[in-house]
């Protein structure tokens, strides 16, 4: 089931980033400019929220916090994303029950981070980054090459775009060199993935025997593309002035 993730900021530039990043990592995205928006809708069903904590007027971090576990319970997912760092600020949002407190500029892996150790799925954590792909890549199933779609992709596997079901333990093997990985790399499917109306739409294969430094080359092209995915959205003063860091690595 595909994860829902809410941001409430004043911001509207910070917002529609946040939007773009998340939805690039593959989860539903609601967007409030304000607690009173927030209290009319339908927040119950939301994973994650992330609160700004940057507001000159009105209630601090900590207050929303505690305002919104007053109404939606102790269990409910909060992490703050501020500018400030005043260690007095960070502990008091934390005792008023946020679960995370990242800095801004934000960072792609500090963002990842804080949202791995708050959102479990049915198989437990993705500790992994991904990112939604749109690419095509030669693609080996039972000695029969073909390009194939990669809906999506992590150091631990991918989603292929498959047109029908296959069977659990079927041998893939995926050419991975538009991710810097210069070779097949093999991989099992797993399980079949459905959308929200029971039809088929992908496969997911867990990848064999791909070495760190692999994964890491990985990470590195899903955390540019992540970037880029921005930059096209956006100008890029825009999204430095709304508090993100662009990597050194990623390109123009």
């Amino acid at each position: 089931m595909v994860k829902r993730i809410g941001v409430l900021d004043g911001s509207k530039t910070f917002s529609m980033l946040m939007f773009v990043l998340l939805r690039r990592m593959g989860f539903e995205v609601t967007l409030f400019e304000s607690l009173d928006q927030l209290e009319k809708a339908s927040v119950e069903d939301i994973d994650l929220l992330f609160v700004g904590g940057d507001k000159t007027s009105g209630p601090s971090a900590e207050e929303t916090i505690k305002y919104l576990k007053s109404i939606y319970g102790s269990s409910k997912k909060i992490i703050v994303v501020s500018t400030i760092s005043d260690q007095r600020v960070v502990i008091n949002a934390k005792i008023a029950g946020a679960s995370g407190y990242i800095f801004k500029p934000i960072q792609i892996r500090s963002l990842h981070e804080a949202i791995a150790k708050n959102v479990i799925y049915d198989t437990g954590r993705r500790h992994n980054l991904r990112s939604s792909l749109g690419i095509k890549a030669k693609t080996n199933i039972s000695e029969v090459y073909s390009i194939m779609p990669i809906n999506s992709l992590s150091r631990g596997g991918l989603l292929l775009g498959t047109e029908g079901s296959m069977p659990p333990n079927t041998q893939v093997s995926v050419d991975l060199s538009f991710a810097g990985v210069r070779r097949e790399v093999l991989g099992a499917v797993i399980y079949n993935r459905k959308n929200c109306y029971g039809a088929h739409s992908g496969t997911a294969v867990l990848f064999k025997g791909l070495s760190a430094r692999e994964g890491d080359t990985i990470d590195g092209y899903l955390e540019n593309d992540l970037i880029l995915s921005v930059r096209r959205s956006v100008p890029s003063d825009k999204v430095m002035s709304a508090g993100f860091l662009f990597p050194r690595s990623s390109t123009p």
